[in-house]
């Protein structure tokens, strides 16, 4: 599962927006992966795999139906990952409990979605792809936080670069037409 991981971190770092259902789909994936570990649903790392790309499907074919309500869901997952994983990152000690980080973290990511959807997506999968990689990803005894923020500052030039340049004829995807 972590070079799937890693995989999907390379996605949602490079191109999170313009394959928004490679991002729901990838969230989805890894919600699944992470959900059937706590139960101790499977004993093989195959059949975790097998049920996390099948979670993955649905939230591929969920998108296109529901493309702004499950992009903002991933988007509130991520955020919600990534207000667990940055403090432990950085070796911060938060004042709150850690379902009360994830859920402040997904709601702060959600509303941004919301309210800038171009620009809210493309924060959260750099974002988030930057922690998959630094997290899963063995970057030969460099400071993890600073490959953390490198590796971010990259992901937002190419995938503002991307935006800028896909669709040079049309203006930006608002929130009333997402």
């Amino acid at each position: 599962m972590q070079y799937i991981t890693i995989a999907f971190g390379i996605i949602f770092l490079t191109a999170g927006y313009q394959l928004a259902w490679m991002f729901v789909g990838g969230v989805t994936a890894l919600i699944a992966a992470e959900f059937i570990d706590q139960i101790q649903l499977v004993h093989s790392e195959l059949e975790r795999i097998s049920y996390a790309l099948a979670a993955a499907l649905g939230g591929v074919l969920a998108i296109y139906f529901l493309r702004r309500l499950m992009i903002t869901l991933a988007g509130f997952f991520t955020g919600g990952y990534l207000a667990l994983s940055i403090p432990a990152l950085y070796g911060w000690v938060m004042p709150v409990t850690p379902a009360q980080s994830f859920v402040i973290g997904g709601l702060i990511a959600a509303l941004l979605i919301l309210a800038w959807f171009s620009y809210g997506v493309i924060i959260f999968t750099s974002l988030g792809g930057s922690m998959l990689l630094v997290q899963n990803f063995n970057f030969g005894g460099l400071p993890r936080g600073v490959i953390f923020i490198l590796l971010l500052v990259i992901g937002l030039l190419i995938q503002l670069v991307m935006l800028q340049y896909s669709n040079p004829d049309k203006e930006q995807l608002t929130p009333t037409e997402a």
